[in-house]
C-alpha cells in the first residue's frame, strides 16, 4: 500500500498501536535462521508540519514498553496504515511516579517534499 508521507496520514493514527519488527539478537542463533518479533509502540503525538526550505518536516512521538530498542530502522505493521519502515531513535525513558522506568520513548522524523492536492 503506497501512502503520502505527511503529518496528515499519522495523525488520525495518534494513539493506535504500530508493532516494530524485531529480529531475535540472541547469540545462540547466529548462522540460523533469524527469529522476529514484535514490539507495540504507541503513537502519542505527530507535530504540525513546519517548513523548511522546499520541504516540510514533522515527527512522530512514540511510547513504548520495558524492552528497549536501539536506534534503527525497523518495519512496523498498524491496521490501517499496513506495513510501513521507519527510523526511530530513542529520546527518553517513561517513569512510574516512583521514579522506576516503565517504558522508553521513540521520535521518528519526516523532512518531505510537499505534494499539491491533485498532483
Amino acid at each position: 500500500m503506497t501512502h503520502l508521507i505527511s503529518a496528515a496520514l499519522f495523525s488520525p493514527l495518534v494513539n493506535t498501536t504500530f508493532a516494530f519488527v524485531i529480529p531475535d539478537f540472541d547469540p545462540a542463533n547466529i548462522g540460523k535462521e533469524p527469529e522476529f518479533e514484535n514490539v507495540d509502540l504507541t503513537l502519542v503525538e505527530v507535530s504540525k508540519e513546519t517548513p523548511c526550505g522546499p520541504f516540510v518536516s514533522f515527527n512522530l512521538l512514540f511510547h513504548g514498553p520495558e524492552f528497549f530498542l536501539p536506534q534503527g530502522c525497523y518495519m512496523a505493521r498498524q491496521e490501517k496504515l499496513g506495513d510501513h519502515e521507519f527510523f526511530i531513535v530513542p529520546v527518553g525513558d517513561i517513569r512510574n511516579d516512583k521514579g522506576v522506568v516503565t517504558g522508553y520513548q521513540y521520535q521518528a522524523c519526516y523532512s518531505v517534499k510537499p505534494v499539491a492536492v491533485g498532483s
